[in-house]
């Protein structure tokens, strides 16, 4: 049951990873590309439950389970279809945070993040620091701008929240993505 009315819970797939359901039945392509802004309810740490999110539906169409937290990129169905993760400098957006302890299955259909603070996943490259612009690097991993040999091609994802002194991968970043973070918003949430 959806709520907010987003087509399905936030935190589920649209097949519940089901593979018997899963279908890519282009009757379902309308929902595709559609943003749902939702207010997060519990999701990620103190200061977001004010925050708003504007979540993107998606489908996994890269041949293979997704993690949650790191970046995508798409097909040439941009902005629908996830052909895997993103690559350092790539265009892309996070999967959403609110997923637990799961996976994207391939063809399900699914939310990413494409205003609003969410949790990414850091590369072993990475430290950054708060309101320093953010990136992809290897594989859907975010990492700090700074860190990276950045090109004028880089697709900023958004601006880290949180700050990282040491790299790790896979180590939890706050970012804000969207408009409201990288021109000028708020770097911090209180």
């Amino acid at each position: 049951m959806a709520s907010n009315n987003l087509p399905f819970e936030r935190g589920s797939t649209y097949f519940e990873g089901d593979v018997n359901r899963i279908n890519t039945a282009a009757i379902l392509d309308d929902m595709l590309g559609q943003t749902f802004t939702v207010k997060n309810n519990g999701q990620g740490g103190v200061g977001w439950n004010s925050q708003e999110n504007t979540l993107m539906v998606v489908r996994n169409s890269s041949g293979g389970a997704l993690t949650p937290q790191r970046g995508v990129a798409y097909s040439t169905n941009v902005c629908k279809e996830a052909s895997g993760y993103a690559a350092a400098g790539e265009f892309g957006h996070i999967i959403d945070d609110a997923y637990v302890g799961q996976t994207i299955a391939d063809d399900d259909i699914f939310y990413v993040v494409v205003d609003g603070p969410v949790k990414g996943l850091s590369d072993t490259q990475s430290t950054y620091v708060i309101g320093e612009a953010m990136v992809f690097g290897a594989t859907g991993f975010v990492t700090g701008l700074a860190a990276t040999a950045a090109n004028a091609t880089d697709h900023v994802v958004g601006v880290s929240m949180s700050s990282l002194a040491t790299a790790a991968e896979g180590t939890q970043c706050l970012i804000g993505t969207g408009g409201r973070y990288a021109n000028g918003g708020p770097a911090t949430v209180a």
